[in-house]
């Protein structure tokens, strides 16, 4: 998360993206620019993470972005009208 909103997650194992029936593995997401959906950056193990980073527990609010652990670990973040849902394999984006 930045201070102008904007919220990256790297994902590890990858997961695939609901919308698409034959999607590839995404290993980063984000929200970066408010003109366009939550989006794949194709950044094979990720460029965002921080090494020994912990896992988010609960809920995180920064600079206009949130991000909040549901059900079953779920992760979604909101952030410029837009989202993403990570659930093991699967990816969700608007």
């Amino acid at each position: 998360m930045t201070p102008n909103g904007v919220v990256a997650c790297d994902i590890p194992d990858g997961l695939f993206l609901t919308q698409i029936p034959t999607s590839p593995k995404v290993y980063d997401i984000a929200i970066d620019v408010p003109w366009f959906p939550a989006h794949p950056t194709f950044g094979i193990g990720g460029p965002r993470g921080h090494g020994g980073s912990k896992q988010l527990e609960g809920s995180i609010t920064y600079g206009g972005a949130n991000c909040q652990v549901g059900f079953n670990n779920s992760l979604t973040c909101t952030s410029m009208g837009h989202s993403f849902t990570a659930w093991t394999p699967y990816l969700t984006v608007s």
